[in-house]
């Protein structure tokens, strides 16, 4: 009972360089890097043992799993900077810092919302986007606040997801490039959507977009209307082009320069009727999302494509069983439509293809030489390129419970997270792995006069669901037994920053 409402507890608090390449050690991004390749050039050791395991609070995401290309939150995305590892919470609107080699926590900060997409962290900073429309700078070593920026026009609340958030909340997620932090607020077009350039040293903005969720453009249902596009997930950097996803749309460009719009194909049914999704990557001259490849310098869709790793040498993915490598250079044939129409029609040549020694369903990550990839039952394996006649050999195997959402490779380990909020770290040492759990402490059992007060104003009111906003902590007694007899999301608001902290603490795991 009380772990499950001590999850409904949200507190607000109302008040309050250059960038230095990432070492071949860190996973600083989601997806490693700014342009999202998942490759990293860090070689982790062939054999990897259990080092030790975290339990997160269960996810939270802020769309239903009917909603798939807007799944960005279903789990957690963790960043790696050094000997830290960085993990965003949307189910405690945190970020908390831990040790790689224990799991151990360091610290945690709270923000006063959501924090659904992973942070990134460069030099001694990491940096985070939050549902209160706020992007933060943390001291990577201590979690102490450096700056942050509000990404909407006002400081204006509304409820969404059992929280108070911004009006314009943050879920464009940040990624850094050539000293500036880029990021996006605002989900609704005709409210308006902001895109960001700050400096990653200070904060300052350096230009911001806000007049491109408002473009008269051709539309989806085949007729022009004002809107563009409404950000939703991981930004990506391909040199001076910027690009926005658009959650159930495909992304937008723009010049990172200068914020200027660029392009926003969302009519286009040049690749089905569902293009769109959260994830953008880059690889050479071209883009990919949800699972079509377009042209990086106009946008063109070209075609569907299984591929998910885009390697120096060539795009990595599945058909069938076997893992392939595509070349990058797209091939077209004409073919006839339905209507005896002849229309050109992009497919990629495989350079290489190799069945791996075990059935695998979905590749992950590229470290080094070798790419790591999950299999039924909680297998995950790692492959040694390149493919020899016809076979990927297996050179390392492992387990986990439930079901794989993302891997990472940082600081000579591979970290594993899974949809039901375990993050797993295996490393070269053996030994027993270590534990950590989330069970929170219960809060203690008092009489006094809050008690009668709460369950006469529960009985009065007959409400037993919905939200609850709280002005100002007092001394925490009301918040307390609201959590404990309703099953009411309790949202408290106070400017005393210290109250604020006891209570998210007390409430929290």
């Amino acid at each position: 009972m009380l772990g499950k409402a001590a999850a409904r507890l949200a507190v607000l608090l109302v008040a309050c360089g250059l960038l230095l390449p990432a070492s071949g050690a860190d996973w600083p991004m989601w997806r490693h890097d700014a342009g999202r390749t998942a490759v990293s050039p860090e070689a982790l050791p062939p054999q990897l043992h259990l080092q030790w395991v975290r339990q997160w609070a269960p996810p939270a995401p802020a769309w239903p799993a009917s909603q798939t290309k807007l799944q960005f939150d279903a789990s957690y995305e963790p960043v790696v900077l050094g000997k830290r590892l960085f993990v965003a919470s949307m189910a405690s609107d945190r970020v908390t810092a831990c040790d790689t080699e224990t799991g151990k926590e360091l610290w945690r900060f709270y923000a006063d919302g959501p924090v659904r997409f992973a942070p990134v962290a460069w030099k001694d900073k990491v940096a985070f986007a939050s549902d209160d429309g706020h992007l933060y700078c943390l001291d990577a070593a201590s979690g102490e606040c450096v700056w942050k920026f509000r990404g909407g026009p006002y400081d204006r609340r509304i409820l969404g997801n059992d929280r108070l958030i911004s009006t314009w909340p943050a879920r464009g997620a940040p990624v850094l490039s050539n000293g500036r932090i880029y990021f996006a607020a605002g989900i609704w077009p005709f409210m308006g959507t902001f895109i960001h350039a700050v400096d990653a040293e200070t904060g300052a903005v350096l230009w911001t977009n806000s007049g491109s969720g408002s473009i008269y453009i051709l539309q989806q249902h085949g007729s022009p209307a004002f809107a563009g596009v409404a950000p939703q997930g991981y930004l990506a950097v391909a040199g001076d082009t910027l690009l926005v996803s658009g959650g159930r749309t495909v992304p937008a460009a723009y010049d990172c320069r200068t914020g200027e719009f660029l392009y926003y194909h969302v009519s286009s049914r040049a690749i089905g009727k569902d293009a769109g999704g959260y994830e953008v990557f880059v690889g050479k001259e071209f883009f990919f999302n949800g699972g079509a490849m377009y042209r990086l310098n106009d946008g063109a869709p070209l075609m569907p494509t299984g591929a998910v790793l885009p390697t120096d040498e060539h795009l990595l993915g599945f058909d069938g069983a076997k893992t392939v490598g595509y070349a990058y250079r797209p091939v077209f044939e004409e073919y006839t439509d339905s209507k005896g129409t002849k229309r050109p029609r992009g497919r990629l040549a495989a350079a290489w293809k190799g069945e791996p020694d075990v059935p695998l369903r979905r590749l992950f990550i590229k470290a080094g030489n070798r790419i790591y990839a999950e299999g039924p039952d909680g297998l995950i394996a790692a492959l040694d390129l390149p493919a020899r006649d016809g076979r990927i050999p297996v050179s390392w195997q492992g387990r986990v419970e439930g079901d794989v959402w993302n891997m990472l490779a940082a600081d000579g380990k591979l970290f594993v997270v899974t949809r039901e909020g375990r993050l797993y770290c295996f490393g070269p040492r053996e030994g027993d792995a270590v534990t950590h759990g989330c069970a929170r402490a219960p809060l203690a059992a008092t009489s006094d006069r809050w008690v009668g007060q709460v369950e006469r104003l529960l009985e009065e009111t007959d409400l037993a669901q919905g939200c609850c906003l709280v002005l100002g902590i007092g001394s925490g007694r009301l918040i307390e037994e609201l959590v404990r007899r309703s099953g009411l999301h309790v949202i408290a608001v106070d400017p005393d920053a210290e109250k604020v902290a006891a209570v998210r603490r007390s409430m929290d795991a």
